[in-house]
């Protein structure tokens, strides 16, 4: 009986997966999105990883993803840290001090933590910046130093009293 019943079982999985071959993907989701970019289209939803296709005789099993194939990179970079910047005081109160070991093509950004941009400057072939901090009100900022045209950057939170 066990055997009989097991034999039963392979066969109804083995006729559904036949079955799937004709149902087009779709996918109910509780949030995601479509990137398309030229002729290359990703649809994703919240919480998914792509994982692969695969292909057996004529079944194919989509794991993770929804998209037929994945036709180009996303264009994932490495980080690239700058080192040598030396930042004081901190807190601030009036003035920001900017240090680099080693002269170059800098770009500095001050940003307020809703992204907004307070300060650019650009530094070339210097090491040091003064930044006048006195018409900024009292709280939490960002420092970015880019170092041009490699762009190794620098970050580091600023409190200004």
């Amino acid at each position: 009986m066990k055997q009989l019943l097991l034999f039963f079982s392979l066969l109804t999985v083995g006729w559904s997966g036949y079955g799937q071959l004709a149902i087009p993907k779709s996918t109910l989701d509780a949030g995601g999105k479509v990137v398309i970019n030229g002729n290359k289209m990703i649809l994703f939803t919240v919480g998914e990883t792509c994982m692969g296709e695969r292909q057996s005789n004529n079944k194919k099993l989509s794991e993770g993803f929804i998209t037929p194939k994945i036709l180009g990179s996303l264009g994932v970079h490495t980080e690239k840290k700058l080192s040598g910047v030396n930042v004081y005081p901190v807190p601030a109160h009036n003035r920001l001090n900017i240090i680099m070991a080693k002269s170059g093509n800098y770009e500095i950004y001050l940003y307020d933590l809703s992204g907004k941009i307070l300060v650019k400057q650009n530094l070339k072939e210097a090491t040091n910046l003064k930044l006048d901090l006195s018409s900024f009100k009292a709280g939490n900022y960002l420092l970015v130093v880019i170092q041009l045209p490699q762009k190794r950057y620098y970050i580091q939170k600023i409190v200004k009293h």
